[in-house]
């Protein structure tokens, strides 16, 4: 199905910026769905441009996953004054529930790596008021495949 798949890549692929738009469990695999795709840099042996660029719809598969931990911080305002933030947990399950009916959007902002594990620190986008929230997601993996079709040369970093 993709032409093209890297193996813990994540030098010279980067999800910053990038918004899943589907999550699916595939036997013991995540996969984030990216419909604008994610980003491979021009020092990417794959990418024949001089530009880092866009992908097509693209997918990110997290292999032999565990959920250490999903969070979102809900703030708390009165008169547009931050009062208090919370921090409340999330099933990875309910996170694709609501990624997957359109109800939310998962923007990727930072990623950290070390042996087995990632750590996505995220926006969730909503359509109503606040409009996003801050979430983190921590992830127990054997590696992560990045999965793509083609560069988006008019989309380029």
């Amino acid at each position: 199905m993709w032409r093209n798949s890297d193996e813990n890549m994540h030098g010279f692929i980067s999800l910053h910026d990038c918004r899943a738009t589907a999550m699916a469990i595939r036997e013991n695999d995540l996969l984030f769905i990216f419909d604008d795709g994610f980003w491979i840099s021009s020092d990417d042996e794959r990418n024949p441009l001089k530009n880092t660029v866009r992908t097509d719809k693209s997918e990110v598969q997290i292999v032999h996953f565990d959920v250490s931990d999903i969070y979102i911080f809900k703030e708390h305002r009165i008169f547009r004054r931050l009062v208090s933030t919370n921090r409340v947990s999330l099933s990875v399950e309910q996170l694709m529930a609501n990624i997957n009916c359109g109800k939310w959007e998962l923007e990727f902002i930072n990623e950290y790596h070390s042996d087995r594990d990632v750590l996505y620190q995220c926006w969730i986008w909503m359509n109503h008021a606040s409009f996003h929230i801050e979430c983190q997601i921590t992830l127990d993996c054997d590696k992560i495949v990045y999965h793509w079709n083609n560069l988006c040369e008019n989309k380029p970093w």
